[in-house]
């Protein structure tokens, strides 16, 4: 499925779907995170697994990377978080599956975006750097004022 959809992104490309970008001018790509399903009875080598009221769920999460702006709104990429390894105690993160999908992305089909745009969740350095590295812009939507960085940004623009 992946090599089909990497066929049809790379022909979309060819034939100049983004030739007027969709925001501005500009190719701009959204991330965000999305839990794809959820069972208590259900599971596969590949769940992810947390606890509610007793209760061991098994879900599905993954990361996603998708135009926005004007049309079309093409899903560029998709990448599933994977589940814990060794003896550590959390399943790995958005933020880790969001640079492991940035790099697949740009390996694929090089300069995939001008910019991308993310939620708050993604305000650290090491995410931002990645995009940077790969020549792209980020924006990061920051809402809450009690943030650290918002503090911080806000006595450097006074």
């Amino acid at each position: 499925m992946r090599q089909t959809h990497r066929h049809i992104i790379q022909k979309a490309r060819r034939n100049h779907v983004f030739r007027q970008g969709t925001i501005g001018g500009l190719v701009v790509v959204g991330l965000n995170g999305v839990e794809l399903f959820e069972s208590t009875k259900k599971c596969c080598e590949h769940c992810l697994t947390r606890e509610k009221d007793g209760v061991t769920n098994y879900f599905h999460r993954a990361v996603g990377c998708m135009g926005i702006g004007s049309d079309p709104h093409l899903l560029l990429g998709l990448e599933e978080l994977r589940p814990k390894t060794d003896d550590s105690d959390k399943d790995e993160g958005e933020l880790t599956g969001a640079k492991r999908l940035l790099k697949r992305l740009y390996q694929d089909y090089h300069h995939f975006a001008d910019e991308v745009v993310a939620d708050a969740l993604y305000s650290n350095a090491p995410f931002i750097k990645a995009v940077l590295e790969i020549k792209m812009d980020v924006f990061v939507r920051i809402k809450d004022k009690r943030l650290h960085i918002v503090k911080d940004a806000m006595g450097l623009f006074r």
